[in-house]
């Protein structure tokens, strides 16, 4: 594939040019119910390794912190500023999968059923904190990810009940769990989805002889 300038946005190239980088952490609050064990972790992210930690801070208060990250010097002044906030959602994004294969590993192997996996739906706060010339510590609050409140309403004509028919309400269930980063109940209810569709309207897969 032929690499072409034109064909990225302005703010990029100033963060792709920018040779002066500069260490932050990302510190996430939500509150939890179940009560678990404290863990941190080392993570490759791209060419850097990164720290990510779970720590129970008061009641059911966690604060989960991705620490060593590194970013151009560019785009901390636009955090600074209210712009770029998109960049520290994606590094979140890309690191969720990895907690919440931790918190599955303490629920398979501790035996404790009450332990869920996150998703941006639990956060309460996002920080970015990094550190002035002087050492001085500051922090940058980051604005919550907002979801619509609903999807466009499912046409009546296609179902007679209150409720749209089984294999849709299997659909929009795998929708909810890919949003919960809950990907293998995402597929097992895309599965279920399919063969209830094949029910509701009769389909037979036909046999072929050879």
């Amino acid at each position: 594939m032929n690499f072409s300038w034109d064909t990225i946005p302005s703010y990029y190239k100033r963060y792709i040019l920018d040779k002066e980088i500069t260490e932050v952490a990302i510190r996430i609050e939500i509150y939890y119910k179940t009560l678990t064990e404290n863990f941190f972790f080392k993570y490759k992210y791209h060419d850097n390794e990164i720290i990510i930690s779970w720590v129970f801070a008061s009641n059911n208060l966690v604060q989960i912190t991705i620490e060593n990250l590194k970013i151009p010097k560019a785009l901390l002044e636009d955090l600074k500023n209210d712009k770029g906030f998109h960049f520290i959602i994606s590094i979140i994004n890309q690191t969720l999968p990895a907690i919440n294969n931790r918190l599955d590993y303490l629920k398979y192997n501790k035996g404790n059923i009450l332990i869920k996996r996150i998703s941006f739906l639990d956060f309460s706060k996002i920080q970015l904190i990094y550190h002035e010339k002087s050492g001085s510590q500051k922090e940058i609050i980051i604005p919550l990810p907002i979801f619509p409140k609903e999807f466009p309403p499912l046409q009546k004509k296609y179902f007679k009940e209150n409720l749209p028919p089984i294999y849709i309400r299997d659909y929009i269930d795998a929708m909810e769990s890919y949003i919960k980063y809950d990907f293998n109940d995402c597929v097992r209810k895309l599965i279920t989805s399919l063969e209830n569709c094949f029910y509701f309207y009769k389909l037979r897969v036909k046999k072929h002889h050879s």
